[in-house]
């Protein structure tokens, strides 16, 4: 068949989560399909990586999109996603269908929702959901015009996405939380669960360094407010309570002066994430309170064998015990208890990490997953040659 494959951001490795899991999907489809690969980018250095995949798929094309561009002004589409309904991509999408033949549409992301085929069996990839999020901070909030401005980002994200949910023949979340979601608030919605994986040849535990200072680290793209919280939280709340311990945090987008004052060292983006992963002297944590799906950044810290502590939500769709294959903490006393306990003991943090790659060769390997993801864009006998549903449809909600 001939798949196409678009996506929000570009699908490549060493940039953020959702490329990884995007780049290795494709390489899975590609083994027994065309994928022909569309996607929006944001510098001409996405575009140069961008072209990188060219290996494992048929054909690849960039569309840029600069943030905060007025587009699409779809009727009660939420703000949020107009930014990426850019006429260019409706033009690169009905190009490649035309040349391609295309027979499977699979999109990624809830951006990529507007690009729904009615006309060809199609896929929706919900990498993370923005409703919840949305209805959080309407519920957190506290001044009247904040919460009536969340309130209505939250309700019009909530139908957009139950909207998507039921116009796609099938839809892909990242945990079975997620799932379940979708499904209460899109009935008859044909959704999977279908979990990131990893490459633990690639993703191995690095010899051990006993001479490297003992480290907190903490990775994440700073341009998701939950990653900016987090930071804030290990800022405030971890790194001056806990000042045996040197507290880094890396990845792109930090905002200039965050961490002026702070004891925590910001050590920028990595190419190569591994080399933060240092045994038996590294930790990785993640005080993430919200947000959904699952996170990359853990499934890495995991198969790398070094120890983790991290919220429930933050270990969403990994199979942990608290004490077992990771720490458990929901308030900052959890997390310094956690740390500090960490920090006295090489034998509990060797024990911890061995125990978190342990579950990940068990349930999370991509050769574990390829057939689930193959399986996802097959139609199926009942399949009639047309997609599900339009836009037009019965709205629904989803909280």
């Amino acid at each position: 068949m001939n798949i196409l494959f678009l996506t929000a951001y570009p699908p490549v490795l060493d940039m953020h989560g959702g490329g990884v899991r995007m780049y290795h999907n494709i390489r899975i489809l590609g083994r027994r399909h065309r994928v022909h690969v569309v996607s929006y980018v944001e510098s001409d250095e996405e575009r140069d990586r961008l072209g990188k995949i060219g290996g494992i798929c048929e054909s690849v094309r960039a569309v840029v999109r600069a943030p905060g561009r007025a587009a699409g002004r779809r009727f009660r589409t939420p703000a949020q996603i107009r930014g990426f309904d850019l006429p260019e991509m409706r033009r690169a999408v009905e190009e490649t269908r035309r040349r391609h033949a295309i027979d499977v549409v699979q999109c990624e992301y809830v951006e990529m929702a507007l690009f729904h085929a009615a006309d060809a069996f199609s896929v929706w990839t919900v990498t993370d959901l923005l409703s919840p999020g949305h209805r959080e901070r309407f519920e957190s909030a506290t001044r009247p015009l904040e919460r009536a401005r969340w309130y209505r980002r939250w309700k019009s994200m909530a139908r957009f996405e139950t909207r998507a949910a039921t116009r796609f023949d099938r839809v892909v979340a990242m945990t079975p939380d997620d799932a379940a979601h979708i499904r209460r608030r899109a009935p008859g919605a044909d959704v999977r669960d279908i979990p990131i994986g990893v490459d633990s040849r690639r993703y191995a535990p690095l010899d051990p360094d006993p001479a490297a200072p003992l480290r907190v680290v903490f990775l994440g793209n700073h341009r998701h407010a939950p990653n900016l919280e987090a930071v804030v939280f290990i800022r405030d709340q971890l790194a001056p309570m806990l000042p045996s311990l040197r507290f880094e945090v890396a990845g792109r987008g930090l905002p200039n002066g965050m961490l002026d004052g702070s004891p925590v060292r910001d050590v920028g983006f990595q190419a190569d994430t591994r080399g933060l992963y240092r045994r038996p002297n590294t930790i990785v944590v993640a005080p993430l309170f919200s947000g959904r799906g699952q996170r990359v950044k853990l499934l890495e810290a995991f198969a790398m064998g070094v120890p983790v502590v991290a919220t429930t939500l933050a270990a969403a769709g990994f199979p942990v015990r608290d004490g077992k294959e990771a720490r458990i903490a929901e308030t900052a006393d959890d997390f310094r208890s956690a740390l500090a306990a960490l920090g006295e003991s090489r034998d509990l943090r060797e024990d911890l990490g061995s125990n978190g790659r342990r579950m990940v060769l068990d349930r999370f390997e991509w050769d574990i997953l390829a057939d689930r993801f193959l399986e996802v864009v097959e139609p199926g006998p009942d399949f009639d040659g047309r997609g599900k549903g339009r836009w037009n449809r019965q709205p629904g909600s989803m909280s």
